[in-house]
């Protein structure tokens, strides 16, 4: 089943033309289905992308050595033409894949990114994570969690990763996470700013992708600490692999496994009473 078609029955009965979601700043809109419908198989693998060179080059959220980035000579040729002064800007302007400004990509960006260069199994995913969850999983939520784990990883708060997929999987509100995303993360690099202090993501890969998974999760509604249910595990790892091409499947599904590790709340000991401490100190000086 093509893209679209996954589109046009589950999104809101899509029809030539119109914009599947809307979004803070901007609408995600123009040539969805005929994209959808180019037919890719001759050049995509399923989740084995590590060595997709186009799909390393379109995904410039990964966190990965230098020597391992890959730019195609399209990309070289319109950011050396966006630092013009007026054709810049209107290179700018008319680029909806973004990135050339070497700023985080904007929601609708990713989005497109993602829209424009996963495989099928992509869809399949979101579809059957639909199934399980509820109509909260969408391609739109999906990505979103990847998008805010993709910029907050190694800069924002876990926490606040985490509790935006949390908030949204119960508002349904894309349009006021994204916003409230979008300042926090804003005024937080304005003030390193202002510290005199580096804003680099400070993370790898492997932050990215055990982050990602987490978000995922708490979009689906697991509890914290609580195991990945077997059904949504090879989804998990589907959508976050083909955001991930540069990570191996073992990195992912290694994440998969870690979830509970990570996201459990850390056991506090319970208070000794004032007996059981006096007992303490007095077996400690009777050995002295």
């Amino acid at each position: 089943v093509p893209p679209s078609q996954i589109f046009k029955n589950n999104y809101g009965g899509l029809e030539r033309g119109t914009t599947p979601f809307r979004v803070g700043h901007s609408i995600y809109s123009s040539n969805v289905n005929r994209r959808c419908n180019e037919d890719r198989s001759l050049r995509r693998r399923t989740l084995a992308f590590a060595d997709d060179p186009e799909k390393v080059a379109k995904f410039i959220w990964q966190l990965i050595p230098p020597e391992e980035r890959i730019e195609t000579e399209d990309n070289k040729v319109q950011k050396a033409m966006a630092n013009f002064p007026i054709i810049g800007l209107f290179v700018q302007l008319t680029n909806a894949d973004g990135g050339l400004d070497g700023e985080a990509l904007r929601f609708s960006e990713f989005a497109r990114r993602i829209l424009d260069n996963v495989s099928p199994k992509f869809y399949d995913s979101v579809e059957a994570l639909r199934g399980l969850r509820g109509t909260e999983i969408s391609f739109s939520t999906c990505v979103y969690s990847l998008w805010t784990s993709a910029y907050g990883a190694g800069l924002m708060k876990r926490n606040d990763v985490l509790d935006t997929n949390r908030r949204l999987a119960i508002s349904m509100d894309l349009e006021y996470e994204m916003a409230m995303y979008d300042d926090t993360r804003a005024n937080l690099i304005r003030r390193l700013k202002a510290a005199g202090e580096g804003f680099d993501q400070r993370a790898s890969l492997q932050d990215q992708v055990e982050l990602s998974v987490d978000s995922l999760a708490r979009l689906l509604q697991i509890k914290p600490g609580n195991v990945v249910p077997d059904a949504a595990v090879e989804h998990i790892v589907v959508l976050v692999s083909e955001c991930y091409p540069s990570a191996s499947i073992d990195l992912v599904e290694k994440a998969v496994e870690t979830h509970p590790i990570r996201t459990a709340k850390p056991s506090s000991k319970p208070r000794q009473s004032k007996a059981e401490t006096e007992k303490e100190v007095l077996a400690e000086e009777s050995e002295l």
